[in-house]
């Protein structure tokens, strides 16, 4: 049963009736059978109604959005069919819900793909089209028979060529008027040839025109829509209206940092960005934003275990080599494999760290835009179009500004703010709430909710947004906030004598901060980027702010204690280094510095340490941490010696 929409003729006629009725002394529930006859019959002869709608409502994930668009039912009462068009076709139809208040039932509703225009016999413009085609196709071959007679003219007269007498002799007269006919006439054809030839081109260009008219106003009969339609019994006006919502794949966001550094005493500068864009075929126009970080299109079947065979040769890259998984290698300039080097993919709040060996494993990553990021090194951006990549990362050569105030910090909790000893981190903590000065603020954040749901986090932002559907980014600026962090360096002189100006953020958890890059700006100026991994268990967030070249590193062998004897079959190799750190700043500094003994992988070979200059050694690994804090212009020294035994008949490489 369709709707009929009362209206003032409605009424009038309705108050007709019932003083008809009245006169005619009928009863009351004679009276209102007949209302609902007559409206009943109003309605039995409607059809299917189109409200005006909107969309009021979108949730952006990473991948996709939920759009609700509102239909306004005002004015409308009883059983009707409600009908929403012009909706994408790659809307996904099972993601579809229709909600509504108490007032309104939903009976049914159908989702289906349709034509836009419903072709009803030959369109006008294409039957005038054909017209004009018809008629200059006529004028071709009209120009093409005058090009067949100007051409058997032409042979004709260049065919012939006898021009003599009786006798058999030339006759030359002949031939002189002959000569300046042909001169003429063949000179006649050949420009009427070209001016025909024009005309047939300018036919061609017309027919041409009107077969891409033709063909773009065939298109308008064949693009499609989504098309839903809702079957309501709308017991009583509402204005609250129908919503539906659906998923639609193409829209994303992806989160964005800026971090600013203006000095050591004054933390860090944490600005939040969103980067959204769509292109869904409709543009949203004032629509309430919510940005989630939950990923419809990820797989929500429980993964399953299958037998580890040791029988094949590599397990893991076998089974890492299928379907859109990208497995691989994370190495260094020298090759050698990085250990926890983040692995994620552009724009996605999804990524690995790689182990021990180097290797991660990225699920659904083929055919995407991954970014390799790791401290102390320039990160990579590589197009993953192979399931196993090995990727080989190079140093970073970021220089950095003098830094006035440096707190400092070593093992027993001690620090230097402007030369005066501190023995608490908590002075150091509340210092950086005390701003010298506040930034002059280029832009305003838009203010936003945090909301947790069960297995997400979603940011309501306040004000409403519109975005068109054209698949641009535009970046909303979410939030700007002066966060805690200590400063220090950082330095492995194995790989490079360089060292690393590192910004720490303690309980960084705590500032609900999801996967994504970051700009890097020093004293405002950009010194790079880096990656943000959420999925990191550290307590502190560690970021590099590039190498500080008055820190001078090196690491010498001492050849003098260099040895190498041979007993029976074996041979035993010393090998010793010396790292120097000189702080050429104004300013104390604290740094750490990484080194490594090699561990033992066969049973042949011996391992023996002989020096390590106090350095906190771990055995499973060998690596070597030293944790110094130096005034200005203090040089330290460490030395690293070991003694390598193995068989003469295996090769041992040495560093």
């Amino acid at each position: 049963m369709n709707p009929h929409v009362l209206t003032d003729v409605d009424f009038l006629l309705f108050d007709l009736l019932i003083k008809t009725a009245i006169m005619k002394k009928l009863t009351t529930l004679l009276i209102v059978q007949v209302i609902y006859v007559l409206s009943t019959a109003g309605a039995s002869i409607g059809k299917p109604i189109m409200p005006p709608t909107h969309i009021t409502d979108v949730t952006i994930y990473s991948s996709g959005a939920q759009v609700t668009s509102l239909l306004d039912t005002k004015g409308l009462i009883g059983q009707t069919e409600l009908v929403l068009k012009g909706l994408p076709v790659d809307i996904n139809q099972k993601s579809i819900v229709i909600e509504a208040d108490e007032d309104v039932e939903i009976i049914s509703f159908n989702a289906s793909i349709e034509y836009k225009i419903e072709r009803i016999g030959e369109d006008s413009d294409i039957k005038k089209i054909r017209e004009e085609l018809v008629m200059y196709q006529d004028s071709i071959n009209y120009a093409q028979c005058g090009v067949k007679a100007l051409e058997a003219e032409q042979y004709m007269i260049e065919d012939h060529d006898t021009f003599e007498t009786k006798e058999g002799a030339a006759d030359v007269e002949a031939v002189i008027r002959a000569s300046e006919f042909y001169r003429v006439r063949l000179r006649e054809i050949a420009e009427e040839l070209v001016f025909i030839q024009k005309k047939i081109n300018q036919y061609g260009g017309k027919i041409q025109m009107l077969n891409q008219e033709a063909a773009e106003i065939d298109a308008r009969y064949t693009e499609q829509e989504l098309q839903i339609v809702i079957n309501v019994d709308i017991k009583r006006s509402t204005p609250n209206g129908i919503q539906v919502k659906y998923f639609n794949k193409n829209a994303r966001w992806y989160p964005y940092y800026d971090l600013k550094v203006s000095g050591t005493d004054n933390g860090v500068r944490l600005l939040r960005k969103a980067y959204v864009s769509q292109n869904t075929g409709i543009d949203w126009n004032e629509v309430k934003l919510t940005l989630s970080n939950a990923d419809p299109s990820l797989n929500s079947v429980l993964p399953n275990l299958t037998p580890y065979n040791l029988t094949d040769n590599n397990p893991h890259l076998v089974s890492q080599a299928q379907g859109n998984t990208v497995s691989g290698i994370v190495v260094d300039a020298t090759g050698e494999p990085i250990i926890g080097a983040n692995v994620m993919i552009y724009g996605k709040a999804v990524g690995t760290t790689t182990d021990m060996d180097g290797q991660f494993f990225l699920p659904n990553a083929l055919h995407q835009k991954l970014i390799v990021s790791y401290v102390g090194l320039k990160s990579a951006v590589i197009y993953a179009n192979l399931n196993y990549m090995r990727i080989r990362m190079n140093d970073s050569g970021q220089m950095l500004e003098e830094i006035s105030v440096m707190p400092s910090r070593n093992i027993q909790n001690h620090y230097y703010i402007d030369g005066v000893r501190i023995s608490n981190i908590n002075g150091i903590v509340a210092g950086l709430d005390r701003r010298k000065k506040e930034e002059r603020k280029v832009r305003q954040p838009i203010r936003q909710v945090k909301l947790e749901s069960i297995n997400s986090v979603e940011y309501v932002v306040e004000r409403p947004y519109s975005i068109t559907s054209n698949g641009k980014e535009i970046d909303i600026l979410l939030d700007e906030e002066n966060i805690d962090a200590y400063f220090g360096y950082y330095t492995v002189p194995l790989k490079n004598e360089s060292a690393y100006l590192i910004a720490k953020i303690p309980n960084w958890h705590e500032l609900d901060m999801l996967s994504g890059n970051a700009n890097l700006f020093l004293n405002n100026t950009y010194t790079g980027s880096t990656l943000i991994n959420s999925k990191s268990t550290d307590d502190t967030l560690s970021i590099s702010l590039g190498i500080d070249p008055e820190v001078i590193v090196s690491r010498k062998p001492i050849r003098e204690k260099y040895d190498k004897k041979f007993f029976g079959k074996n041979a035993e190799e010393c090998m010793s280094y010396e790292i120097t750190v000189k702080n050429n700043k104004s300013k104390p500094i604290d740094i750490e510095i990484y080194d490594q003994v090699p561990i033992v992988a066969h049973d042949d070979i011996k391992v023996n340490i002989e020096e390590i200059s106090d350095a906190q050694l771990d055995k499973d690994t060998g690596i070597l941490r030293w944790e110094k804090s130096m005034i200005a212009g203090q040089q330290n020294k460490m030395v690293l010696s070991y003694k390598v035994k193995y068989p003469q008949d295996m090769h041992v490489t040495m560093r």
